[in-house]
């Protein structure tokens, strides 16, 4: 008479966790570790049990529970990738709005290079305010005076200085992210 032989539930459990694991990838971050984990411990018990079977459900869980494991490390790589990519493109912006707004103070110095006052608003950097000596245009007439997220630069300005404020990513001004390259102050 033959004994029945029993098939540890830790290798069913692995390759069930397997197989939901790769059904969505997502769920690989949840089930590699524990198909592994009872896919190894299934095939541990067998070597060491005569009476049990299964070998071949453990192994399939463990091939599942690696192929998981790879899927994660994929998953990982992408989502680093996402961010530093994000970060880059932000920081890439701030580096740009900052070549537009020395851009701006070139200009708005040469104005007051050849008028003797600042400029009242930025469009008298492309059409002549009026302003004696103006030898305009200082910027090209197609330049807009926006930054790199599409908001309107900030001109402040008096008879003795000026500021030129991009609002930053948030696009609200006075916020930490503003960037404010150059802050003019003549003494008289």
């Amino acid at each position: 008479m033959s004994e029945k032989l029993e098939t540890p539930g830790t290798a069913i459990a692995s390759l069930v966790t397997g197989i939901m694991g790769l059904i969505n990838p997502f769920f690989s971050i949840f089930f590699w570790l524990p198909t592994l984990i009872c896919g190894h411990m299934a095939r541990a018990k067998i070597k060491r049990e005569p009476n049990q079977s299964g070998a071949g459900l453990a192994l399939a869980g463990i091939i599942l529970g690696y192929i998981q494991l790879f899927i994660v490390a994929l998953l990982t790589l992408g989502i680093v990738a996402i961010i530093i990519i994000a970060i880059n493109e932000e920081e890439n912006k701030n580096q740009e709005t900052c070549v537009i707004i020395t851009e701006v103070n070139n200009a708005v110095n040469t104005y007051h290079k050849h008028t003797g006052k600042y400029p009242l608003t930025l469009t008298a950097l492309i059409e002549n305010d009026g302003s004696a000596n103006w030898v305009g245009p200082y910027v090209e007439d197609t330049f807009e005076f926006t930054d790199c997220w599409d908001t309107p630069l900030t001109y402040q300005t008096n008879s003795v200085n000026f500021e030129i404020i991009s609002s930053g990513p948030d696009k609200i001004l006075n916020t930490e992210d503003d960037i404010q390259k150059y802050k003019i102050n003549i003494e008289r």
